[in-house]
């Protein structure tokens, strides 16, 4: 399948739950249905709300209609390396 979506795009879309605007669901569930359910959950609440959830509250948020792919992406990164370097201990 030459248009098959990956984590990344998984990553974007459901950043699109944290935005100041009208919620895409159709979109969101468009994307979330390529993946298994436990990866989908895995991702929105250990990945995407960790990074984006301080943009629903404050009362004029950043990010009013998407956050940036590369910088969503590089913040993913970011908070996956720090988990890393936290050990055994972080997870329990």
């Amino acid at each position: 399948m030459a248009n098959q979506l990956t984590e990344d795009d998984l990553i974007e879309a459901l950043s699109g739950l944290f935005i100041d605007n009208e919620i895409d669901y159709e979109f969101i569930a468009s994307v979330a249905r390529a993946f298994p359910l436990e990866k989908v959950e895995h991702t929105l609440f250990s990945v995407v709300a960790p990074i984006c959830h301080t943009n629903l509250s404050t009362p004029a948020p950043e990010v009013w209609l998407a956050f940036d792919r590369e910088q969503l992406l590089e913040s993913v990164k970011a908070l996956k390396a720090q988990r890393e370097r936290a050990g055994f201990l972080s997870k329990i």
